[in-house]
């Protein structure tokens, strides 16, 4: 039976402090887990006879038993490798030339859909960098132009007059200030308030 002081770590408080792990080297690296090694005990010598006996199953018509050796003899393939020609992409108008190759090669069935997908998204990524770095260049010699750089220390721009806060549009005004009198602001319909 539990003494009292065990109890009551287990039952009313955590047993170990808080912040503190009851295992703080953590598991050493390479460990295994105790039921594979039992299991790998159990099968030790076996291997042989047990493959032996899943191919004789196999043989005989056992579906799993089957479905179990081709995956071992031949298992799922996880990326497929294709080859075809693209274009030099250099430029976003590139990306969109590329595009179209690759929608040429699915077409003529030198490569996969599933494939095309993927490789699509990359030319999209593609794009997406090549038009960043354009913009930031772009941005870059309109600033120098007008000898306006902001350094990493710098402040933003003052905001513009007449604006009240970030929210605020210049031909907008808060409905409250709008509303004529006698009608609820807050109402879309602007039907008179009730006395």
């Amino acid at each position: 039976m539990l003494e009292d002081d065990d109890r009551k770590t287990r039952r009313g408080r955590p047993r170990f402090a808080p912040g503190r792990s009851g295992n703080p080297r953590g598991r050493p690296p390479g460990a295994r887990n105790e039921a594979s090694l039992a299991v790998e005990a159990l099968l030790e010598g076996e291997a042989a006879a047990l493959t032996r006996k899943a191919v004789e199953m196999a043989l005989d018509g056992d579906r799993v038993a089957l479905r179990l050796c081709l995956e071992r003899i031949a298992p799922r393939r996880r990326d497929v490798y294709v080859s075809f020609e693209l274009p030099p992409i250099e430029t976003a108008e590139d990306v969109e030339k590329a595009g179209a190759a690759l929608i040429a090669a699915v077409a003529a069935g030198r490569v996969p859909v599933g494939e095309a997908d993927k490789i699509m998204a990359l030319l999209v990524a593609q794009k997406g960098l090549i038009e960043a770095g354009e913009h930031e260049r772009r941005l870059t010699r309109l600033e120098e132009k007008f000898g306006r750089r902001r350094g990493a220390g710098q402040a933003a721009p003052p905001a513009r007059p007449g604006l009240r806060n970030h929210g605020d549009h210049p031909t907008r005004s808060n409905r409250s200030e709008t509303a004529p009198p006698g009608r609820d602001a807050g109402n879309d319909k602007g039907r008179q308030r009730d006395p």
